[in-house]
């Protein structure tokens, strides 16, 4: 069975092969500010209370957590929690950054897709796809449905008798009419109706 492939699905496959990682733009001290703050706000109290012992020409104390079990434990809960902020932060703002720069990836592979195909040859790609571990929509159902699928572009099939597999209505229209109304065999796949309900498409 023929798998059709668009031009969307090749630039996502080919978008995954871009290592993001030298793009990003990784966090600094000023990024641990939750850590920070116990950290400054320990040392401004600290210096508080040699400041009121030298005044006062009294013996300095140090902070209770210092010498004291649960001052200890409850300063380590602090820290930790303060860390545990910082590092969600942190996490947030890679992922929100791999998000941009794959968008940014995609939408330019996807507009000079002819040129980079081929640059690097249609069936390079598609025999690199087929054994890659990546699945778009029609690469993983097709998996599923036949053992031996053959990859192919969309707009290289044109023997509309074979049975094929096929994703979207947009500029598949010609193809799906003929199929039904000559009964070819086929496997459709469109969005979910549904997809309001939530910001990703789940549901096909």
């Amino acid at each position: 069975m023929k798998l059709l492939l668009n031009d969307k699905e090749i630039a996502h496959f080919l978008n995954s092969l871009i290592d993001v990682r030298t793009k990003l733009d990784y966090p600094t001290p000023h990024d641990t500010i939750h850590s920070r703050e116990i950290i400054n706000d320990f040392l401004e109290r600290d210096a508080k209370q040699k400041t009121k012992a030298l005044k006062n020409n009294t013996e300095y104390v140090p902070q209770r957590f210092l010498y004291d079990d649960d001052g200890k434990k409850k300063f380590y809960n602090k820290i930790k929690k303060a860390v545990e902020r910082d590092m969600h932060g942190y996490s947030r703002k890679i992922r929100e950054q791999i998000k941009e720069i794959r968008e940014k990836n995609f939408h330019g592979i996807h507009k000079n897709i002819e040129t980079i195909i081929a640059r690097l040859g249609k069936e390079n790609i598609l025999r690199k796809y087929q054994k890659s571990s990546y699945k778009n929509f029609v690469k993983g159902t097709g998996n599923n449905l036949t053992k031996n699928p053959i990859l192919m572009r969309r707009k290289e099939f044109t023997n509309y008798k074979e049975d094929c597999l096929i994703r979207n209505t947009v500029g598949n229209e010609e193809l799906l009419v003929t199929k039904i109304d000559n009964q070819y065999p086929m496997w459709f796949i469109d969005s979910g109706y549904t997809n309001f309900l939530e910001p990703n498409k789940k549901w096909h």
